[in-house]
């Protein structure tokens, strides 16, 4: 007995088909496919349309794997103790962090680099998941290294912030955070 099923939709009734014919694969997007299947109630007159946008999500590779194509080290800088970094998913996408490492020069005294979870960008109660202190001046730390209490993979959805914070104790001097990530969805 076979669970699949050899049902298809008819694709000229599919709007997915009509939304996307002038995109290939790799151009369309978490929110392209969110504007198609939001207003989708699940409901057996919609099954045509549901078969429809797995089939699409499957062939641009959005099935919860890493995506090709999609994966990179994104460098945000923090100039002073108040420019604090925030890192979020565009709607729809999710992203599992690898890693994230710290470059710290021109501070001669302690720097603290903390990372927090939060939903919204200024909120100073949110989940601290990591913190360090370090006594020293120009420095290159991996803020999660690989040991048994490493954090990674994090996994990040648009409804979060992670925040990236360096205190430099009020000198001059910058704090460039790397984020090696890829994009599951």
């Amino acid at each position: 007995m076979s669970i699949i099923s050899d049902y298809a939709p008819d694709p000229k009734k599919q709007l997915v088909y009509t939304n996307l014919q002038n995109k290939t694969l790799s151009d369309v997007t978490a929110l392209d496919i969110e504007r198609l299947t939001d207003p989708t109630f699940i409901q057996a007159t919609n099954q045509d349309a549901l078969i429809t946008y797995n089939i699409v999500n499957k062939a641009a590779m959005r099935d919860g794997g890493p995506m090709p194509d999609k994966g990179t080290v994104l460098v945000l800088t923090q100039s002073n103790d108040s420019d604090v970094q925030y890192v979020q998913p565009a709607k729809g996408e999710v992203f599992e962090i690898m890693g994230i490492s710290a470059t710290v020069t021109g501070v001669d005294g302690n720097n603290t680099y903390s990372m927090y979870l939060c939903s919204e960008t200024g909120q100073s109660t949110a989940l601290m998941v990591y913190i360090q202190n370090l006594i020293s001046g120009s420095t290159n730390v991996s803020i999660f290294p690989s040991d048994t209490e490493s954090k990674f993979p994090l996994t990040l959805t648009n409804t979060m912030f992670l925040r990236l914070d360096s205190n430099m104790d009020n000198q001059t001097g910058t704090t460039a955070f790397k984020i090696a990530y890829i994009q599951r969805r």
